[in-house]
């Protein structure tokens, strides 16, 4: 089983594997937004923007969809800086623009980009930060009492140098996934039915594994299950795992995971 981050969730099936060194060292993709003229917004709201904008997007993924239960994550944690899906690192060059109005109200509308990379996987997942978010990114700040109208449009710019002015919100430069310590999780689900008709058992469920390697128990949350009592052995099966904590920046961190059990 492998690990597999989507956004600020793993995705996973996990076991123990080899993790590639990468270096520290680096500033990390930049995530920028700037105000479109003729509003001026101040540099606090536009940092506030950019960080809400950086954990809302879907990142680049080509297996987010196996898993559609991601959706009704209750909680999940915010990693240090924002990550890459495990399953597609973009090319640092990659650079897209894209205009998006924030209403009054909290809304947010996604202009078609103005530029896009070519990769078509990257380019797709652009207009998710205001059309499909991650589950329960920051909260866009308090729109600006000084605007008179009910929406401020800002430029958000995807790689490249960021602009003059601009509030800059950078991806890790480093990352490693949770991996399982193997051995460690045992989940003894209830006895199969002998029908060859009834579908195996199955559940889905979201866990967080803080930076010492174990699981929080009051992280985990059974998103759905076709068998209440494997639910439950998989609660506590999670408890006595331990993991290889994920790292960012080549520190360990806490990390949400969504994990399909059985079926």
């Amino acid at each position: 089983m492998i690990a597999r981050v989507v956004g600020a969730l793993t995705i996973a099936s996990l076991v123990g594997g080899v993790v590639h060194a990468q270096a520290c060292g680096g500033p990390g993709y930049p995530l920028s937004i700037t105000a479109v003229s003729p509003v001026e917004l101040d540099s606090m709201y536009l940092a506030g923007v950019a960080r809400s904008f950086a954990y809302r997007w879907q990142v680049p993924s080509s297996r987010r969809q196996e898993l559609s239960s991601w959706r009704r994550v209750r909680e999940r944690t915010l990693p240090p800086e924002p990550r890459w899906a495990d399953d597609l690192t973009p090319d640092p060059a990659l650079r897209a623009a894209m205009r998006v109005t924030i209403l009054r109200n909290g809304r947010l509308r996604a202009a078609t980009p103005e530029l896009l990379s070519g990769d078509k996987t990257f380019d797709r997942s652009l207009q998710t930060i205001a059309t499909d978010p991650l589950p329960h990114p920051p909260e866009l700040p308090a729109f600006p009492a000084s605007v008179a109208a009910d929406s401020v449009v800002v430029l958000v710019t995807f790689g490249g140098e960021p602009p003059a002015g601009a509030a800059v919100v950078r991806f890790a430069a480093q990352q490693t996934p949770v991996l399982l310590t193997p051995g460690t999780l045992e989940v003894r689900p209830p006895p199969a039915s002998s029908s060859t008709s009834t579908p195996r058992p199955a559940a889905t469920v979201k866990y967080d594994v803080k930076e010492t390697g174990g699981v929080d128990p009051g992280s985990i949350e059974i998103l759905e299950t076709s068998d209440r009592a494997l639910g439950n052995a998989i609660r506590d099966g999670l408890v006595r795992a331990r993991f290889r904590p994920a790292t960012s920046n080549c520190r360990p961190i806490r990390m949400t995971v969504l994990q399909r059990f059985g079926g």
